[in-house]
């Protein structure tokens, strides 16, 4: 009786803990930045759930032997030898202890209560309509402040920071709903209606990343159920880029003629936006990248094998650029702004050296060796983080890694 009235709190607290995740506000504890609630959630549920696990150790010990579980084991042992050896090891430190909270919580807690389908169901359909609550707030809020570029990343505050988060926040449930929507259309017309609603809020966001990627996803999803469709739809695909690249062409000779690039804000325009997903030096991001990226080179080439500490890239990222030839360095509006290496795979490089890099790739070939098992919606959220990875680190970025390893545990429940 005792374990199931435990199992029973997990359980609604796991869902309270999903919520949590979307409203959660950074609030500073002294010297210490916690996000509440949700980090005054976790302690106390991980605590109740290393008493359920320890309860069922029988049950679980099969799971320790699973490929990706022990592939989540080598990235925490590879962040625990870089803050070891970090440049600012109470930084590191505090990065770990926060990594380690979240794949307690979100990784093993998905594992240890064992959704029934039921539960599960219920569980889809809480996180959907919680997301939901915050897109209206971010998209209401967007419309007060005006929809452009520079607003976009103002739109889901003080909730989530910037349009890429926004939408990463519950992707892999977008694209949950895309194929239930394109297999089913119109058969769950609420259902129907959240996919519309969530998918303009994609495409007004100005994330580059998502205009490209969930365009790219509801092609395959339709190609995989309709493939008599594959001719037309490549058709359609090539007369539609003829189409957009004439339009390129007259669009482009319109601003040269008219020299509309001398105003100021023709940067946050949506046409130079869209142009930037193809020339980078046309967005202040893509520049701010290049400079975060030549620090993190440098501060690998200093720290080959374990890098500068997990969780210090923010910190160190001034001193390593200092050491730069200026020339080398774009000034920017965020030349100076307190931010990660915006790289999955260079961060990890930067602040975990070789040893992480290893522990990263033993991570992505663990997932990798189950995927004769995954339908197309696990194939598109693997590559979803992939390609993320590239433009985000998100190892330690709140808004992202819950439902990235609630991703990881349900393939793990999937492949056991």
């Amino acid at each position: 009786m005792a374990k199931v009235m435990l199992r029973t709190i997990l359980l609604y607290t796991y869902f309270l803990l999903c919520t949590a995740v979307l409203f959660s506000i950074e609030a500073k504890l002294g010297f210490i930045k916690i996000e509440t609630p949700l980090e005054w959630l976790i302690p106390p549920f991980n605590i109740f759930l290393a008493i359920y696990v320890w309860q069922n150790r029988k049950r679980f010990t099969s799971y320790f032997k699973h490929p990706v579980i022990l592939g989540t084991i080598a990235l925490g042992v590879s962040m625990t030898i870089s803050a070891l050896h970090s440049e600012v090891p109470t930084h590191s430190f505090k990065g770990l202890l926060l990594w380690f909270n979240y794949v307690f919580a979100f990784l093993i807690g998905f594992i240890a209560i064992d959704f029934t389908t039921k539960e599960q169901k219920n569980f889809l359909l809480w996180c959907g309509i919680s997301y939901g609550i915050l897109l209206i707030y971010a998209f209401a809020n967007y419309l007060k402040i005006g929809i452009n570029y520079h607003h976009s990343y103002k739109m889901a505050l003080p909730f989530a920071n910037g349009h890429t988060l926004l939408i990463a926040m519950a992707f892999p449930l977008w694209l949950y709903i895309t194929s239930i929507c394109i297999k089913k259309p119109i058969q769950d017309k609420s259902l129907t209606l959240f996919w519309v609603f969530y998918t303009l809020v994609i495409y007004l966001s100005y994330s580059r990343f998502y205009w490209v990627f969930a365009t790219f996803c509801i092609i395959a999803i339709f190609l995989y159920y309709y493939p008599r469709w594959l001719k037309v739809t490549l058709l359609s695909i090539l007369l539609l880029c003829i189409g957009v690249y004439i339009a390129y062409i007259k669009i482009s000779e319109y601003r040269n003629k008219h020299q509309v690039w001398l105003d100021p804000k023709d940067h946050t325009t949506a046409f130079v936006q869209i142009e930037s997903i193809f020339v980078l030096s046309k967005n202040e991001s893509n520049l701010e990248r290049k400079n975060r990226w030549k620090a993190a080179k440098l501060m690998f080439e200093e720290n080959t094998w374990t890098g500068i500490g997990i969780n210090t890239f923010p910190e160190r990222y001034n001193a390593y650029r200092d050491k730069l030839e200026q020339d080398k360095i774009a000034r920017t509006t965020r030349y100076n702004d307190y931010m990660n290496a915006h790289s999955l795979y260079i961060g990890t490089m930067s602040e975990q050296g070789i040893i992480g890099i290893i522990a990263l790739l033993g991570f992505m070939i663990s997932c990798l060796y189950f995927l004769r098992k995954w339908t197309i919606v696990g194939i598109l959220i693997f590559v979803h983080y992939v390609l993320l990875g590239v433009i985000e680190d998100f190892t330690l970025l709140v808004e992202i890694i819950p439902c990235f390893w609630i991703c990881v545990a349900y393939a793990i429940k999937q492949t056991s």
